[in-house]
């Protein structure tokens, strides 16, 4: 898990740097997550638009939809 905003809105400053290691092809698979789904559509549609990536999505709604539907999650740990 990546954090690409800080609390502000802004991207954060090693978004780039963290993606770059774990994102290695323009066609590996990668799913974005926010809370409503606002960022991570614009990040998604940039990240497909400027730099071609090719399998890209977006949970719809972001996390708020998918607890409000009773979908599970785990607590997150480092």
């Amino acid at each position: 898990m990546i954090t690409a905003f800080t609390a502000t809105g802004q991207l954060h400053p090693e978004f780039n740097e963290k993606f770059s290691a774990l994102v290695t092809s323009l066609d590996q698979e990668v799913i974005l997550y926010c809370r409503t789904a606002n960022r991570t559509d614009m990040l998604g549609q940039a990240l497909v638009n400027q730099l071609g990536f090719t399998n890209m999505s977006h949970l719809d709604g972001g996390i708020v939809e998918w607890t409000k539907q009773g979908k599970p999650t785990v607590p997150y740990s480092k």
